[in-house]
């Protein structure tokens, strides 16, 4: 779904999404059932993965800094005196 989206200049997650839903509805796919462990193992490490690397550093550092609106004490860089 990712090329399409691509190719198609539209928000990549809308039409992963959209695609999951399609999938799901189609009845081979309605009774596989995975146990959440597989799911953990199977899933989650490559997602992670990718993101780790497609993630730049600033992006990272944006991110803390929108959600450090009160400033707490872990975040980084501390307020100046």
């Amino acid at each position: 779904m990712t090329w399409p989206a691509r190719r198609l200049r539209w928000n990549e997650p809308v039409l992963l999404v959209a695609g999951g839903c399609l999938l799901g509805l189609t009845p081979g796919f309605r009774t596989m059932v995975l146990p959440p462990p597989v799911d953990l193992l199977l899933f989650l490490p490559p997602l992670l993965y990718w993101e780790s690397l497609t993630t730049s550093l600033r992006e990272i550092r944006s991110i803390c800094a929108g959600s450090c609106c009160s400033r707490p004490a872990w975040c980084w860089p501390p307020l100046p005196p």
